[in-house]
């Protein structure tokens, strides 16, 4: 009997596959735009600007990378490193060159080092460790996203640990935290309360609507044990309602018509995951 070389023999092509048809129409509409959609994906790419969900993050992923982008152009000299000859004069700095050249980790290292002078903690004192770590995460995060080779490496995770322990030993940062948290008791929300009308009745307010408001906010955020994000937004948050409205609370006595059976059922819409 002749042997026979299966993978020399010709068996046609496969059978169509039955899900042929499947999509048909939103193909063909595609294949019709082709030419617009060729346009208006190039430009939305090109366009592209880091977004986040969280608007914080956006704009501290902003502010980082144009700190990153001021220090290389202005300290590092970017430009001149990049475009000098030795027989030309090296060009005007702008901010374009050192905004178009990818940064090394040796860049970001020097940045780390310099940039906790011109930072001024809320509470006074020295930049935490903490901070300085979130501001690496950002800078990263700018950086990954604004150029397509670069890549953090274990080793720079490991000196940028080093850098910033360094920068404690010379007492540039510190590990400690900036206010010890404490539970507010009610008793010290009386004394905020009290303070706050004492301010105003001694040294005047322009409005006493905002005096009031303040009050309430104090005596809101300890009513409901919420953090001050669960009641309201920021402003650079993308809500429809960052806000309480007059809908969202509910007051009515209950079992009598004196002050302490008031009860007052409040709505937070702003409160994070299943709290």
């Amino acid at each position: 009997m002749e042997l026979i070389d299966s993978d020399d023999q010709d068996f046609g092509p496969p059978s169509p596959s039955r899900f042929n048809d499947l999509g048909k129409r939103s193909k063909e509409l595609m294949i019709a735009s082709a030419l617009s959609d060729r346009l208006d994906s190039a430009r939305t790419v090109k366009r592209l600007k880091f977004t986040s969900k969280n608007p914080q993050q956006e704009s501290q992923t902003q502010l980082w990378h144009d700190r990153l982008t001021a220090f290389r152009s202005e300290t590092l000299r970017i430009a001149e490193s990049v475009h000098a000859s030795p027989t030309k004069r090296p060009p005007l700095l702008t901010r374009r060159s050192a905004d178009s050249t990818m940064p090394t980790a040796r860049d970001i290292e020097r940045f780390i080092s310099c940039i906790y002078k011109y930072m001024k903690p809320s509470g006074g004192g020295l930049v935490t460790v903490g901070s300085m770590q979130q501001g690496i995460e950002y800078t990263m995060k700018a950086t990954t996203f604004h150029f397509a080779d670069f890549k953090s490496s274990r080793r720079d995770r490991v000196r940028m640990d080093s850098l910033l322990q360094t920068m404690v030993l010379k007492d540039q940062l510190t590990n400690d935290a900036k206010r010890e948290k404490q539970w507010i008791g009610a008793y010290t929300v009386a004394r905020l309360v009290d303070i706050t009308y004492r301010d105003s009745l001694d040294n005047g307010t322009k409005n006493w609507d905002k005096t009031l408001a303040k009050v309430q906010t104090i005596i809101l955020h300890a009513a409901l044990g919420c953090r001050t994000g669960d009641v309201t937004e920021s402003g650079i948050e993308r809500h429809k309602l960052p806000y309480l409205t007059y809908s969202d609370i509910t007051m009515k006595l209950v079992d009598g018509s004196d002050l302490e059976h008031l009860s007052m059922m409040v709505r937070l819409r702003n409160n994070k995951g299943k709290k």
